[in-house]
């Protein structure tokens, strides 16, 4: 394309009309450093190298026709930091790269960096965790902080990304707590709240945030390493934890932001190419985020961004998997594009995410990655709602109830039975095979399990509570579709407030609400032996992990039953539930795996003949041939 590019304002489409593929951000090599900026529409670009005081400049230069900025530094640049000034309609921004793969304090600079160095002990012996299907994965979510900042556990690093590598940790009962307690449990991946850059807390004295406010789609955040001011500290030690779980053969799932940004009018992507990278509506700024912005995905250098930032993760950090927040504000082409290009790199990698909006958006329904819209999705599967409302009442509602506790009448059961199937038999079904639905009964957002339950159940005694929990678990490990479980879940977690209610919304309340409280794993040693058990026996016996919708209708039916009575056939297994708070009295014949106080993928003990399952039971019977 010759001659310059003009200096009035670009529209977004001429601006995509301008898209370039080449590389971008700051290019290293020993002898020397390409900086590349995509902004056509700016009248000057300087890049400003801080290896001298007062820093240099050096002034880049129009290249492909214009389409993009680029300047050559001679010598080795391996740590030096820098920011980009860029002149639009005669004001001059300064600003970090947003192609950059490394930053100091607070994001504030991108670094040039020698990626190789980052590479932590045996990093050349870490591959990414195998699965057949994603149904065979059974994932635990997890905030980087909740993770050790519990002072009853022995975590050296706490807070911090490397104490997902530490062993031999215990609980003050002397129970091992961490990893090693992990390996134990047999989740095959954990998910990790956003561990990549976001504006929300001052890295040199981090105070608690989720991290969905994001900053920097491709660099680790600092407040999470042991030194947020060197930019390869942070990215070492994030591959020393996906190095760690790799070791013990689980997976590492990133949770990533790209509806919205922390900063709007002020952030990196504005001040390179105003007016782009944003949807606006008649308002101004969209707003389907409801964080103030929401992200242009449709854009082609949006898009370019974004498939982007998800290879570099997927290739430098060797993750297993990610979860897309607010996945309906992505379209469709782009999740797909995603897609397709991440499984060039691991067929075997692991895609889901939100299939809703956090509010109105001017992106049209049909190009939305909603769950209405699955179908459309290479591969990539959404958050069950259905399976989470129907099992345990509505999350809008505190003390609404579902299938668990206490509205187990005809229409919740029958709900339920679609719900366990991983809701692919319905007619009007938004997935058509389980390896697009992820079943949940909670997360880091709304309250947690255990919270749920006794809001909703203000009459019950702990022992019904235990019961509604052990049901609930029974139901999300036997499903269809891949099980995904909050951390702590499995040891009644709760996020209570000094008033005596609980936290629903804790994104940013201290590490006093959110932290996992590991001396939990004693206190509620049955009911993690129970959880540990199912999930052994769903690993175990393939006929929980079916792979498409026939192979489901082929092997589950729901035989009659009294009302208040959940009855299913699994292959061999039979499963009765008794949520109605009613016996059910019946025959049967084999070897049970699971009741009300124990699971296992081995047989428990036998029955032959008459039982009676109690109120707020289960069992699990696998059948004699």
């Amino acid at each position: 394309m010759p001659g310059s590019i003009s200096s009035k304002p670009l529209t977004p489409e001429a601006l995509d009309a301008l898209a370039y593929d080449g590389p971008l951000g700051a290019s290293y090599a020993k002898e020397r450093t390409v900086f590349r900026v995509w902004s056509p529409g700016a009248e000057a670009v300087r890049v400003r190298l801080f290896d001298t005081v007062p820093p240099r400049t050096v002034p880049l230069a129009r290249a492909d026709g214009g389409r993009v900025w680029e300047a050559t530094v001679t010598g080795d640049l391996d740590g030096v930091y820098y920011t980009y000034v860029l002149t639009h309609d005669g004001k001059e921004t300064e600003t970090p790269d947003i192609w950059a793969d490394a930053c100091g304090l607070n994001g504030q600079r991108s670094m040039v960096l020698d990626l190789s160095r980052t590479d932590p002990p045996g990093w050349d012996k870490t591959r990414p965790v195998r699965l057949a299907h994603p149904v065979d994965a059974v994932i635990w979510e997890v905030h980087v902080r909740d993770f050790s900042m519990d002072e009853a556990a022995g975590f050296v690093h706490r807070g911090k990304l490397l104490a997902f590598g530490e062993t031999g940790v215990t609980n003050t009962a002397g129970d091992l707590v961490g990893m090693d307690y992990l390996a134990s449990l047999g989740v095959t991946h954990i998910h990790l709240l956003p561990v990549t850059d976001f504006a929300s807390v001052d890295e040199a004295a981090p105070t608690y945030n989720w991290g969905y406010d994001p900053q920097h789609y491709r660099i680790p955040e600092g407040s999470y390493a042991t030194d947020p001011e060197d930019g390869a500290v942070r990215i070492r030690e994030l591959k020393a934890l996906v190095a760690a779980a790799h070791r013990r053969g689980i997976g590492v799932v990133l949770d990533v932001v790209f509806n919205h940004t922390f900063l709007r009018a002020e952030s990196a992507f504005e001040a390179t190419v105003p007016g782009y990278f944003y949807r606006r509506d008649e308002d101004g700024w969209a707003n389907g985020s409801g964080c103030g912005n929401e992200i242009a995905t449709e854009r082609i250098m949006m898009r370019r961004h974004i498939v982007d930032a998800v290879c570099h993760l997927a290739r430098t950090y060797r993750v297993d998997g990610f979860r897309f927040d607010l996945m309906g504000l992505i379209d469709i082409e782009t999740m797909n594009e995603c897609a397709r290009t991440l499984r060039q790199i691991d067929p075997d990698i692991l895609l889901y995410g939100e299939g809703w909006t956090g509010g109105l958006s001017p992106l049209s329904e049909e190009r939305r990655a909603v769950k209405g819209n699955t179908r459309q999705l290479d591969g990539i599967a959404c958050f069950s709602d259905d399976f989470r409302d129907t099992a345990k009442g509505s999350v809008f509602l505190d003390t609404a109830q579902g299938f668990v506790n206490g509205a187990a009448d005809a229409d919740c059961i029958r709900a339920m039975q679609e719900a366990f199937c991983g809701g692919v038999l319905r007619e009007d079904a938004w997935a058509d095979a389980p390896g697009q639905v992820v079943n949940y009964l909670a997360c880091h957002d709304d309250l947690t399990l255990h919270d749920k339950l006794v809001l909703s159940m203000p009459d019950a005694d702990p022992e019904r509570i235990a019961r509604a929990e052990r049901m609930a678990a029974a139901l999300l490990l036997l499903a269809q579709g891949t099980p995904f479980l909050m951390a702590g879940q499995e040891m009644m977690r709760s996020k209570p407030l000094p008033d005596g209610s609980f936290d629903h919304n804790s994104y940013r309340s201290p590490d006093s609400v959110n932290a996992i409280r590991w001396d939990g794993l004693t206190a509620h040693r049955g009911l993690v032996a129970y959880y540990r058990g199912l999930i052994a026996l769903r690993r175990r016996f393939a006929v929980f992990r079916l792979r498409d919708a026939e192979a489901i209708r082929e092997a589950v039916t729901f035989p009659e039953a009294p009302e208040g009575v959940f009855a299913a056939k699994v292959g061999a297994f039979t499963i009765l539930m008794t949520p109605g708070g009613t016996p059910y009295p019946t025959a049967l014949h084999g070897a049970v795996y699971a009741d009300s106080e124990h699971a296992s993928d081995r047989p428990l003990y036998p029955i032959d003949g008459a039982v009676t399952v109690p109120p707020y039971s289960v069992l699990i019977l696998r059948e004699d041939r």
